[in-house]
């Protein structure tokens, strides 16, 4: 319906390229949402045009609100844009690729409880965690993997003050 999607059954194939069990890695219901969104604007072909995927974005965006109930969004811009990005405010920065492997865990993590604990944690907290955050996202460019090193660290050390558990039993 967000879509305008003509009404007919839509069939989407497992696709994973990791060849690991289950959903690989994080933002499933995310890129499903996008993959959805997608399929239903391509049926459509007397609406087709290059343009589509510069409006799918925010349509997704709130499809995936709706569905979710929660969450910043940041993984449905991921993948409508694919890549590294670096999202600050309203801006949307590409970033250069490394090689890197992803690894999941076999189990799913719910985002809406994690996201309620994290804000209502101390503001001070957050706005320090968020600033932190910055400096880690701008080193990015120069050393991508020291960067990433820092940032789970600095991620694990601030949801552990603010009371969430960021990893799984998985």
């Amino acid at each position: 319906a967000a879509v305008r999607a003509p009404t007919r059954q839509y069939v989407f194939e497992h696709w994973n390229p990791t060849g690991l069990p289950g959903k690989p890695g994080f933002g499933g219901s995310a890129a499903a949402v996008v993959a959805a969104c997608g399929a239903g604007l391509a049926a459509d072909m007397a609406r087709f045009e290059p343009t589509w995927w510069d409006s799918i974005e925010e349509t997704a965006v709130q499809v995936h609100h709706q569905v979710q109930g929660s969450g910043s969004g940041l993984d449905v811009r991921a993948s409508v844009r694919g890549g590294f990005n670096r999202f600050h405010g309203d801006s949307v920065a590409p970033l250069p690729t490394p090689e890197l492997i992803a690894v999941w865990s076999g189990a799913s993590a719910k985002t809406g409880p994690r996201v309620a604990r994290y804000q209502a944690w101390d503001a001070g907290e957050r706005a320090r965690f968020v600033a932190d955050s910055d400096a880690v996202v701008a080193s990015w460019e120069v050393d991508p993997l020291a960067a990433l090193t820092a940032a789970r660290t600095l991620l694990e050390t601030a949801l552990a003050h603010a009371g969430v558990a960021y990893r799984t039993p998985g």
